[in-house]
């Protein structure tokens, strides 16, 4: 709890390759200058509500490679400034609807290597949103509203999935996707409409797939 108490100077924190298995409340309370933290490679199963809510200067926030299965609607609460957070190769199955209510500056979200099976509803209160990784999870189905929102976005990344068909205008609520990554899904049918009449979009990878 004390172990970084009074460091009202510190800019950036890397306690990665540890064994960390929970992250406590008030244990960054006097971080309010802190920039980057880096808590990944550890074995994290659980985070106190508004355990960052102190860090209210926070711009990069890694928590890849560790053992998170759910991301609560209070996890994130207070790190306004946030700009880039990952959660990538953790056990994530669901991730609430609320999740980042609090983060509505985020430019870059990865979950990539995660257990979900469909594309979570809190990103669409991620406005401002540029890249995000959903690739080598098991979701199978997306729907013309998946990405309702995300007007921002650029570049999207849903390899390594189990996705089957693109439906008519699937990525019709993106009107700045410039990079659309498909590749290694399942995917055996593409309607004609569904990238819609995008005039920004520069990039497509569909390789090994079904088609």
């Amino acid at each position: 709890k004390d172990t970084f108490s009074g460091l009202i100077r510190l800019i950036v924190l890397n306690i990665g390759y540890n064994q960390l298995t929970k992250i406590d409340s008030h244990v960054f309370q006097d971080l309010y200058t802190l920039q980057m933290l880096d808590l990944e490679h550890n074995r994290i199963e659980s985070i106190a509500d508004g355990a960052f809510s102190a860090l209210s200067n926070l711009h990069a926030l890694k928590l890849s490679y560790n053992r998170l299965a759910t991301v609560d609607a209070f996890h994130f609460s207070g790190i306004l400034a946030i700009n880039q957070l990952f959660l990538d190769h953790n056990r994530i199955v669901q991730v609430e609807k609320r999740t980042f209510e609090n983060c509505s500056s985020l430019h870059d979200l990865g979950l990539y290597g995660n257990e979900l099976t469909e594309v979570p509803e809190a990103i669409k209160q991620l406005h401002y949103l540029k890249t995000l990784d959903l690739g080598g999870n098991r979701i199978r189905t997306i729907s013309n509203s998946s990405f309702d929102g995300l007007n921002h976005l650029n570049t999207l990344i849903l390899s390594d999935n189990e996705i089957t068909n693109i439906t008519r205008h699937a990525f019709g609520t993106l009107p700045s996707l410039r990079v659309l990554n498909l590749a290694s899904n399942g995917i055996e049918y593409v309607d004609k409409a569904a990238f819609g009449n995008s005039s920004v979009l520069h990039a497509i990878r569909l390789d090994a797939n079904k088609l």
